[in-house]
C-alpha cells in the first residue's frame, strides 16, 4: 500500500520536469514531507480539450464519478494493477482519465523482531523525483460544487522494496509519461510492473507520523534499524 509520501518540488520546478504547458496559471501549493490520506496534492492531467499537460491539486482518495452522496463516497487511495481495468470503481478512469503523481519518495513499515513497527524511506538511488501512475476522477455535488480527486496505482514490489512490503506504487520512467497520459498510442497495461531491482534507495527513519513531528526534510533522516 501507499499512504504516506512526499514531493519537494515548486509548482515551477514540476512544470520544467514535467514540460508542462504554461498557457494557464500554475497552482500554489506547499511543499510537503508528510502528503497523506485526503490531503489535496500536485497531480499530472492532460487536458481533454487542448491535449496540454495540466498540473493541478486533487485530493488524495478517489471519489467515484456516479458518487451521490459523499458522506458515503468510498474514497480508496490506491488502485492494484492486477484489477484496475475491470473493477466497476476504477475502470472508467483507467481507461479515461490516468494521471501521473509527482513524488520524491515515500514512507512504509515493517515490524521488527521486538514487534514494533520501523518507518522506512522510498527514493530513487540517483535522488531523482519519480511519477506514480495515478488515475482521477471529477465529481459534481448537487450544490454544483466539483471536486477532483485521484489514487496512485499499486503493484507488486522490486526485489529490494519486497523486504519492507508486499505492495509498492507504480513508479513510471519519463519515457512511459506519454503512453501512461494517452498522448501516445499503445496499451497502458504493458507499464503495470514494478522497477528493475537496483533502482530504489530504502533506509529507515524515525515515524514521520504522530505528535511533533515536522513537516521538512529532516523526516528523512536515517537512524539505526533497532531505534525505537
Amino acid at each position: 500500500m501507499c499512504r504516506l509520501y512526499h514531493v519537494s518540488k515548486s509548482p515551477r520546478e514540476l512544470a520544467r520536469q514535467f514540460r508542462l504547458s504554461l498557457d494557464a496559471p500554475l497552482p500554489n501549493f506547499e511543499p510537503s514531507w508528510r502528503i497523506a490520506t485526503t490531503d489535496p496534492a500536485p497531480v499530472i492531467r492532460r487536458h481533454p480539450e487542448t491535449g496540454a499537460r495540466r498540473l493541478d491539486v486533487l485530493r488524495w482518495g478517489l471519489i467515484p464519478h456516479w458518487t451521490k452522496d459523499a458522506a458515503k463516497a468510498p474514497r480508496p487511495v490506491n488502485a492494484r494493477t492486477e484489477t484496475v481495468a475491470t473493477s466497476s470503481m476504477f475502470q472508467k478512469a483507467y481507461r479515461q482519465r490516468r494521471c501521473l503523481v509527482p513524488v520524491d519518495g515515500w514512507y512504509e513499515w515493517r515490524k521488527r523482531e521486538d514487534g514494533q513497527k520501523q518507518a522506512h524511506a522510498f527514493a530513487r538511488q540517483d535522488d531523482q523525483p519519480m511519477a506514480f501512475a495515478g488515475l482521477w476522477e471529477s465529481v459534481r455535488w448537487p450544490s454544483g460544487e466539483i471536486l477532483r480527486t485521484f489514487a496512485i496505482i499499486t503493484t507488486e514490489p522490486s526485489l529490494e522494496a519486497a523486504v519492507i512490503h508486499n505492495r509498492m506504487p507504480l513508479a513510471l520512467t519519463e519515457a512511459d509519461w506519454p503512453l501512461w497520459l494517452g498522448e501516445a498510442e499503445g496499451d497502458p497495461a504493458t507499464l503495470m510492473h514494478p522497477p528493475s531491482a537496483g533502482m530504489l534507495r530504502i533506509w529507515p527513519i524515525l515515524s514521520p507520523l504522530g505528535k511533533g513531528r515536522p513537516n521538512g526534510p529532516e523526516l528523512l533522516n536515517p537512524v539505526s534499524d533497532d531505534t525505537s
